[in-house]
């Protein structure tokens, strides 16, 4: 005689006790892998939610910088321009004042030559 314990299972009960520990186990062993894959998806659109956020902070920082760089630029131009013009302007005053110092010359030449032809004159 055998024990109860070993009692032989009739097919039908074998396959309920089977299917309902295999749904109960599916259950257990899926659920897990069902909370990782919510946070995955979380973690993702999380990621995806700072990635448009850096990528627009990125995307005000190269504006920004390229708007520095114009401004720069644009300084730059004006700080050349000026230069030039303060060359330009000290060229003409360099230049009026050799010319200044040309006609000072040309007539102190005259002069010396009035001179020296009026002394030439009297030794005559």
């Amino acid at each position: 005689t055998r024990s109860p314990r070993f009692r032989a299972v009739p097919s039908q009960e074998r396959n309920q006790a089977m299917g309902s520990i295999t749904r109960s186990t599916w259950r257990a062993v899926a659920r897990p892998f069902m909370e990782i894959w919510t946070s995955w998806t979380e973690f993702q659109s999380m990621g995806i939610e700072q990635y448009k956020a850096i990528s627009a902070r990125a995307g005000q920082i190269r504006r920004d910088s390229e708007a520095h760089k114009a401004a720069v630029d644009e300084m730059v131009r004006d700080s050349f321009k000026n230069s030039l013009m303060k060359s330009s302007d000290l060229n003409t005053s360099l230049l009026e004042s050799i010319t200044e110092h040309q006609v000072n010359a040309k007539e102190k030449l005259e002069v010396m030559t009035a001179e020296l032809d009026r002394i030439r004159q009297q030794n005559q």
